[in-house]
């Protein structure tokens, strides 16, 4: 007999009596998941957090501990079944592990731990956008690293979705930056007051701050605040390339990621040349892919034809689009990421907010 044969024949018997016990362990390491899950509370069900943690550390270092033993027997016959058993448990892992987080964020969100929050989001690395049935259907955020267009019509809602989008972070620290060409700071402000009326705290401490490129130009007040950084006009590229360049530096003390909103590419587009807005939104988004920022550019529809659209859409990692239809409006999830439905989905809105009807929960990638 081979070597290699009676290698894999020996291993094969260790590796069926390890899997049975791993399977063993995983049941009864779900069965305590379930209790905890039932009797969540406080700091105790942290600590059980926790070592789960530590045993789910433990098992996979033992199942990549077998991976030698896996390639070695690979060609034996009944391996089969073992395998298929192996991915059922993996997936059973996978599924421990998003009960888990899960658990953890009921936790934080029930005690205020909003540091805890931005930990998990970092972990994850998904931006929740502030918007639990747009999470749900990006099945937990916008990943880590993309640029995405918020595109539409002026007014039926991405503006407000933009500004939960900020918020969202802002209360968890994680700072952001807000590029605007078509509002002041100050009209910005008050729409974040209105859906949380602590908002200024966010730029007197300078987690949030603005270039402005629309007040010069007409000739609106320019008050002296260390967040407002002021450039010539929306085509001010090279200010603008600076001043964020800045702001991403002093973002490094507190924060590993930020958070940017423009608002609007429409107005850079219309009042420069095509080449050179390109070249600036080029570089803008691979920095964002290389920082593990998220980016969302608001764009309007109607101000650009077709071939400008592609333009902007080749730089970026997907779209999410609103339109209406009479009387009603809807929003369409374009790439960005896997999600549950790329369908046309009926919702309302409001200053506060966007209210997301139900979708289809077929995964279409």
């Amino acid at each position: 007999m081979a070597e290699d044969e009676k290698y894999s024949e020996e291993n094969l018997i260790i590796y069926v009596k390890q899997i049975k016990a791993k399977e063993e362990a995983i049941n009864q390491r779900e069965a305590r998941l379930k209790q905890m899950e039932e009797s969540s509370s406080g700091y105790k069900a942290e600590q059980r957090v926790k070592t789960l943690e530590e045993e789910l550390g433990k098992t996979q270092a033992v199942l990549d501990a077998r991976n030698k033993i896996i390639e070695a027997i690979r060609d034996t016959v009944g391996l089969k079944d073992v395998l298929v058993l192996e991915d059922q448990l993996k997936a059973k892992e996978a599924e421990l592990n998003s009960r888990e987080m899960e658990l953890a964020k009921h936790e934080a969100l029930s005690s205020a731990d909003y540091r805890k929050l931005a930990e998990i989001e970092f972990k994850e690395e998904r931006a929740r956008t502030g918007n639990v049935k747009l999470d749900d259907l990006l099945y937990g955020g916008i990943p880590f690293g993309k640029n995405i267009i918020l595109m539409g019509p002026p007014f039926i809602g991405k503006e407000t979705l933009a500004n939960q989008f900020l918020l969202e972070g802002l209360i968890k620290g994680i700072p952001a930056v807000v590029i605007t060409t078509d509002s002041s700071p100050r009209d910005i402000m008050d729409e974040l007051k209105y859906i949380a009326p602590n908002a200024d705290e966010y730029l007197r401490n300078r987690t949030l701050v603005f270039i402005d490129a629309y007040s010069k130009t007409l000739g609106l007040d320019q008050p002296d605040n260390p967040a407002i950084k002021y450039v010539d006009g929306p085509t001010d590229y090279a200010n603008i390339s600076k001043k964020l360049s800045d702001i991403a530096d002093d973002f490094k003390d507190r924060s590993p990621h930020f958070r940017m909103v423009v608002r609007s590419v429409s107005s850079m587009m219309s009042l420069s040349d095509s080449r050179d807005s390109y070249r600036f939104l080029q570089h803008r988004t691979g920095k964002t892919k290389h920082c593990k920022n998220v980016s969302l550019y608001l764009i309007d529809k109607g101000m650009h034809n077709d071939a400008e659209i592609q333009t902007i859409g080749h730089l970026m990692d997907g779209a999410i689009e609103v339109k209406t239809d009479g009387t009603k409006t809807y929003l369409h999830v374009d790439d960005i990421c896997d999600v549950q439905s790329r369908n046309w989905i009926k919702y309302n809105y409001s200053k506060r907010g966007l209210h997301i009807e139900s979708f289809n929960l077929d995964h279409i990638k």
